[in-house]
């Protein structure tokens, strides 16, 4: 049941950008940053599965796409949304 979430998900991500690889990276970018400021903790580990099921499908090594989440994850901290004051 989860499997088939993951690849629903991914291909809905797919649709919104139109299979380009570059599209794709953009979106999962600001997908992640964006889920970021909300959720705090363990963004990449929710978007991740999603972003490499999307890789395979588009046709790109999901290398890339996973360095791109780790780095959308950090930059969700250069703002001060999602740090509690203390």
């Amino acid at each position: 049941m989860y499997r088939f979430r993951q690849r629903r998900i991914s291909r809905g991500v797919l649709l919104i950008d139109g299979g380009s690889p570059y599209l794709l990276l953009i979106a999962l970018f600001a997908l992640t940053a964006a889920l970021g400021q909300v959720i705090r903790t363990a963004t990449v580990l929710i978007v991740a599965p999603v972003a490499v099921s999307a890789a395979v499908e588009t046709g790109v090594s999901p290398q890339p796409v996973l360095t791109l989440m780790v780095v959308a994850g950090a930059a969700s901290f250069l703002t001060p949304i999602p740090l509690r004051p203390t």
